[in-house]
């Protein structure tokens, strides 16, 4: 399905393009990738609120972007980098 997502151990998401999984790196460009600090209101936490939002509520693929979404979250209100292993945090 075009447009859905899946987690690496980095900052690197897979997306899937409706053909094939690629890479991207959520902060190319940014010197300090490796040690992104997200927040709430960024430009990444809207991108995965627009990207869940384009699937029907409750469908695989808006309940794989929300539960993206929610550690996102999670990571934000616990002061977590992107990078840090939570396994077993929550």
């Amino acid at each position: 399905m075009p447009g859905a997502m899946r987690r690496t151990p980095s900052d690197v998401v897979q997306v899937f393009n409706g053909k094939d999984w690629i890479d991207v790196n959520l902060f190319a460009g940014d010197e300090s990738a490796s040690a992104h600090w997200p927040k709430r209101g960024s430009d990444v936490e809207a991108w995965l609120t627009a990207q869940r939002d384009l699937y029907e509520l409750g469908s695989r693929e808006w309940v794989s972007l929300d539960q993206s979404l929610d550690e996102y979250r999670f990571r934000t209100d616990h002061g977590l980098r992107l990078s840090d292993n939570i396994e077993g945090i929550h």
